[in-house]
C-alpha cells in the first residue's frame, strides 16, 4: 500500500482556513482531513484528493508529495473510465 506525505495542513492553513471550513467546502470528512493531515503516511481516495485539489487549486504533487506510483496511475485510469471522462491529474 503507497503511502503519501501530505502537505494538507499548510496549505489549508496558508489559505486560511479550518478544517470545518475545508470540510464544508469540498464535502470531505472532518476526521478524513484531520487524518491525513496528521498521520505519518496517508492513503486518501481518488475521489478524495479530486475534491480537495479543485477546491484549493492544487495539482496532486502539492497536495501529497511522494513519486506517482504505478498503483495510483491503475487506479486513476479506472476511475476515468467509470466516469465516462479523460482526467488530468492536474486540475485547473
Amino acid at each position: 500500500m503507497e503511502r503519501y506525505k501530505s502537505r494538507l495542513k499548510e496549505i489549508r492553513k496558508e489559505v486560511g482556513l479550518t478544517v470545518s471550513e475545508l470540510s464544508a467546502a469540498t464535502g470531505v470528512g472532518e476526521r478524513t482531513i484531520v487524518s491525513i493531515e496528521t498521520k505519518q503516511g496517508c492513503n486518501p481516495s481518488v475521489g478524495t484528493v479530486l475534491r480537495l485539489m479543485k477546491y484549493l487549486k492544487i495539482n496532486f504533487e502539492d497536495l501529497l508529495q511522494q513519486i506517482v506510483t504505478y498503483r495510483f496511475l491503475r487506479n486513476w485510469r479506472i476511475f476515468s473510465e467509470k466516469s465516462g471522462k479523460n482526467r488530468s491529474l492536474i486540475l485547473s
